[in-house]
């Protein structure tokens, strides 16, 4: 689910499914601090 987030990220998709991506990605990073340097 996180790879699949982070690769959703950087394709050439609109802006809102990658505000909502980038929203479950700080919702799991809550859980596993490990993906939150990853963001900035």
């Amino acid at each position: 689910m996180i790879a699949s987030c982070f690769d959703s990220m950087i394709n050439d998709d609109g802006i809102a499914p990658k505000a909502y991506t980038m929203n479950s990605l700080f919702l799991f990073g809550n859980e596993y601090s490990c993906f939150h340097p990853e963001l900035h």
